[in-house]
């Protein structure tokens, strides 16, 4: 003998039970709240200081190695007398530091 009416009567009965066994004690919902959102907050923080703090100081030292570069470069230019010229001036400016 079969009663369809009989579950409809149990929950209407008993609803904070009903509400919990069907939503399985919530515990999907207490571990995403206990657990989960402190570890995604974390996650975000550790995100961001490694995209703005160890990304941005690689990138500033590859900048700055790439501009100091396109800066030497120019005085690279392969003729002898201006590189005796800049070992003339450097040796007159080390000469006057240590003198005056």
């Amino acid at each position: 003998m079969r009663r369809p009416e009989l579950p409809g009567r149990i929950a209407a009965r008993s609803a904070t039970l009903y509400r919990l066994v069907k939503g399985k004690l919530f515990v999907d919902e207490l571990y995403a709240a206990i657990f989960l959102a402190p570890y995604d907050a974390i996650c975000r923080l550790a995100a961001r200081f490694d995209e703005r703090g160890v990304d941005g100081a690689v990138n500033m030292v590859g900048t700055s190695l790439e501009t100091s570069g396109h800066v030497l470069k120019l005085f690279h230019s392969g003729f002898v007398r201006s590189y005796a010229l800049f070992y003339l001036v450097g040796a007159a400016a080390i000469v006057w530091y240590l003198v005056g």
